[in-house]
């Protein structure tokens, strides 16, 4: 595959209902980086996370989720560098890594964005090297 548009797109319903609505052709020719949106507080004390344990954790979950039935197989790229590098779940698993998993385990073709401006943070890189 030698895509020819690398849309960067947020990984929210909005962004999932146009991508589903492209033509296969147009499909085949992209490679899209998802970015993951922050949990935003408004939507941490939303009726669907508030009474949750791990809202962060479910959140990631349901954007691994809607991101593996709209790509249906495809190749797609990961970016998480709206949060900090050094961001985890409530179970201090690291998101990348979180996110990837989740993915990896729906059987999705996932490639990770590397935020060369977080190389130095050590978290970050060995998180990075777990996941390669």
């Amino acid at each position: 595959m030698y895509p020819t548009y690398m849309p960067v797109l947020k990984a929210k319903k909005g962004e999932f209902d146009t991508f589903k609505q492209l033509p296969i052709n147009i499909k085949n020719e992209m490679l899209p980086v998802f970015e993951l949106p922050l949990l935003s507080e408004k939507q941490r004390t939303s009726k669907k996370y508030k009474s949750l344990s791990s809202p962060v954790a479910a959140f990631i979950e349901k954007c691994a989720a809607d991101l593996s039935c709209i790509m249906e197989g495809r190749f797609f790229s990961v970016d998480v560098h709206r949060w900090p590098s050094n961001a985890t779940i409530e179970s201090g698993e690291h998101v990348l890594s979180y996110f990837i998993g989740c993915l990896k385990n729906k059987g999705c073709n996932v490639i990770p964005v590397i935020g060369y401006d977080r190389w130095e943070d050590e978290e970050y890189a060995t998180v990075l090297r777990q996941i390669s």
